[in-house]
């Protein structure tokens, strides 16, 4: 087991689509307000034939219990924003320490935008808690 695990924008479950799906593009607001598709899972192309609950791909419904510490980097106009607070919060349930960060007004991914001070800081973020754990 990893020391830490660092989660990024991430999809924990490839059953459903959040809200943020619906609201945000890679770049922040997508310009409509439709109801995400649960019909369909995300990513169809990715999940192909498998079964999206399958926890190998949507570890959302895995046993999640004994999972090492985790940070979760979010933004508030991320189109995997509803995906990484779901799954953060199903670490939380399982028990695990688990510290969720949502940069405002930030689209997916802003981290490698390196011209952005928040990008800086969540770099730094980043890689202070990793190291808090490896040196443990």
């Amino acid at each position: 087991m990893p020391a830490a695990l660092g989660i990024f924008s991430g999809m924990g479950d490839f059953a459903r689509i959040g809200d943020s799906q619906a609201l945000y593009a890679l770049k922040g607001f997508s310009g409509h307000l439709d109801p995400p598709d649960d019909t369909q899972p995300h990513d169809s192309e990715y999940v192909g034939k498998l079964d999206p609950k399958d926890p190998v791909i949507s570890p959302i419904y895995a046993d999640l219990h004994g999972m090492p510490p985790t940070l979760f980097v979010t933004s508030g106009r991320d189109l995997l924003l509803s995906g990484t607070v779901n799954l953060h919060r199903a670490f939380l349930n399982a028990g695990n320490e688990a510290s969720l960060i949502v940069y405002d007004a930030l689209p997916h991914a802003f981290w490698y935008s390196t011209k952005l001070p928040e990008a800086l800081e969540a770099n730094h973020a980043m890689a202070d808690y990793l190291l808090k754990h490896l040196n443990k």
